[in-house]
Parts: structure tokens; sequence; C-alpha cells
């Protein structure tokens, strides 16, 4: 019996270690590399995610914005505080 589970033994520690296997990292020639398209302003709005927090800033275009993730997520120049009213 002694013998039977040191053969198991001995078979199994053999069969862990019997071979190195192949990196899972591609060769440098196999690696393709994408080419992205340019963004429009409109495109990054759609993607943009912003926290609902009220912290105005006034944008060049004369429009009060949330908060400078919103101006930001626009493409717009800010400055901090909402825009005044034209009168």
């Amino acid at each position: 019996m002694k013998t039977l589970i040191l053969s198991l033994l001995v078979v199994s520690l053999t069969a862990c270690t019997a071979s190195p296997t192949k990196s899972p990292t591609p060769e440098i020639s196999q690696v393709k590399t994408e080419v992205k398209e340019a963004v429009t302003p409109a495109q990054a709005a759609k993607n943009c995610i912003c926290v609902k927090m009220w912290m105005p800033v006034c944008g060049k275009n004369n429009k009060t914005y949330g908060n400078s993730c919103e101006a930001d997520c626009a493409g717009v120049k800010y400055t901090q505080g909402a825009c005044q009213e034209k009168k």
C-alpha cells in the first residue's frame, strides 16, 4: 500500500512539472494596433458621466453649466461662477 501511494505521489509531481506552458502574452508581431478616430464634442458629451453637484461655471458661450465636468464634456472653456444675466 505504501508503494502504491508513493508511486502515485511521484507520478503526480512529475505530471505537474512535465513541460512549461507557452506564455499567454502574444508575440510582438501578433499584436494589432487600432487607430481611433477623432471624437467630436457631441460624441464626447454622450460618453461623459458627471456628478450632479451644483458648482456653477460660466462657459465662454455665456451659458451656465452645473459644474466644471459638464462644461468640459461640452468642450467649452469656462470661468468659475454662474454667468451674469444680460439686461
